[in-house]
């Protein structure tokens, strides 16, 4: 495996930070911007599109490692009541008077193959989540011998469903016919339903999910081109003619020449469509530099506060262009209070040059033959015991929640009127 620091590989970053450096570059290197024709905008979208798609297609075999951090901010309130029930002290007596920001860290190696669309994952914690005071910085920490989570686990996602272990995280069962009752660990088996449409699978989502896919760091919600494509077909009248007019209003094209050379261009989208700012650049193979979603259409003068804004950087391996840094920062209110900060760097990489296996089985995972399986059945999850159907009444302990990330299930709802939002918009 290969690490980014090592100059024999030839790397070649591409310095491609916010577009507040770009514009500046801009205007000191005085490049060309102008606005696009609506004769223009179809097939330059088709130029984005195509681009990134052969770059992303370019792709076999891919490996290699990302860390994480990411910080949830929960009001006082709900963090109260959450921490009288796992069992957390609160420094100042029974009452949270300060919103508190869940934090957890990590690192997530990877092994993926892209034709059958396979993937292998290692996560680890630095760490046990810390919950940290907004406004005083103090320090929430469990009492009576709990231990919040270590996430320790291997996984195999596929198209047909996701396999998980964690090793040293153990269940309490009760005993039954047949059954000892005390620790054991368990092996999890989820399901996975087909998508109608090209928007990400939630369970792979990387900013909502609870796994991690890095192919889904190319974009915001789905691939630039499926994107775009789909902006093309309403503007060559999918849906009829004065539907293909109103998308042609509601789409704002700039394209500006930078001083090195490339181009990037300013797609903004007002409604009907989402009030949406994405930025692209030819030397990024056409993917994204910056992504800022509004959370309300804009006022009269123009102005809306921002809901969610995303960061790209990339490297250049093997003629190909890979993610290297992505971040995601979401807001909420006029205000533009900070709720939720994540972001994923690339920490070792390889594209092309490892045979990695496409005949993966659960073998991979070293599951032991004893262990349980934690099997989703309907909206619950159950725990069977090793080659058995019947069912026991084992329980989670509060460290399982604190696991799946109790910030995920705080903001889900906003997460799925965004999803929501996405899916009907235009294209």
């Amino acid at each position: 495996m290969n690490v980014l620091q090592s100059a024999d590989r030839g790397w070649v970053k591409l310095a491609l930070a916010s577009c507040v450096f770009w514009n500046a570059a801009l205007q000191i290197g005085r490049a060309e911007s102008r606005m696009a024709t609506s004769e223009e905008k179809i097939p330059i979208l088709t130029e984005i599109s195509a681009a990134s798609r052969r770059n992303y297609e370019a792709l076999q075999t891919w490996s290699g490692g990302y860390s994480y951090h990411v910080s949830d901010k929960i009001a006082a309130q709900a963090f109260g009541n959450f921490a009288k029930f796992v069992g957390i002290k609160v420094p100042q007596g029974d009452a949270v008077s300060e919103p508190v920001w869940q934090i957890r860290s990590g690192k997530i190696d990877f092994q993926r193959t892209m034709a059958d669309n396979r993937l292998f994952l290692e996560i680890l914690d630095d760490g046990p989540l810390k919950f940290v005071g907004e406004v005083t910085s103090a320090s929430y920490d469990p009492v009576g011998g709990s231990v919040p989570a270590i996430r320790n686990e291997r996984a195999l996602v596929s198209d047909e469903g996701i396999v998980g272990y964690m090793p040293k995280l153990l269940y309490r069962v009760k005993s039954g016919p047949g059954v000892p009752g005390g620790y054991t660990t368990a092996a999890s088996t989820m399901p996975r339903r087909k998508l109608k449409g090209p928007i990400w699978a939630h369970d792979t989502n990387p900013w909502t999910g609870q796994y991690f896919d890095p192919a889904n760091l190319y974009g915001d919600d789905r691939f630039v081109w499926e994107l775009l494509d789909g902006y093309v077909s309403n503007l060559r009248g999918k849906f009829g003619a004065d539907h293909a007019s109103a998308i042609d209003a509601a789409i704002r094209l700039e394209v500006q020449d930078t001083p090195e050379g490339g181009t990037q261009y300013v797609l903004t989208t007002v409604p009907p469509m989402m009030h949406k700012r994405r930025v692209f650049a030819s030397r990024a193979a056409g993917n994204l530099l910056e992504v800022i979603e509004y959370s309300r259409d804009p006022d009269a003068a123009g102005n809306a506060p921002i809901g969610k804004q995303m960061e790209f950087e990339y490297w250049r391996v093997n003629d190909v262009v890979v993610p290297e840094r992505v971040r995601c920062r979401s807001y909420t209110g006029d205000q533009q209070e900070l709720v939720k900060d994540a972001e994923y760097r690339l920490k070792s990489v390889e594209v092309n040059g490892q045979k990695v296996s496409s005949t993966w089985t659960d073998d991979v995972l070293d599951i032991p033959s004893d262990a349980w399986q934690l099997v989703r059945r309907g909206k619950r999850q159950e725990l069977v015991p090793p080659e058995s159907a019947e069912k026991t009444d084992g329980k989670f302990a509060w460290l399982v929640a604190l696991n799946i990330s109790f910030g995920m299930i705080l903001y889900g709802s906003l997460r799925r009127r965004e999803r929501m939002k996405s899916m009907t918009q235009a294209g």
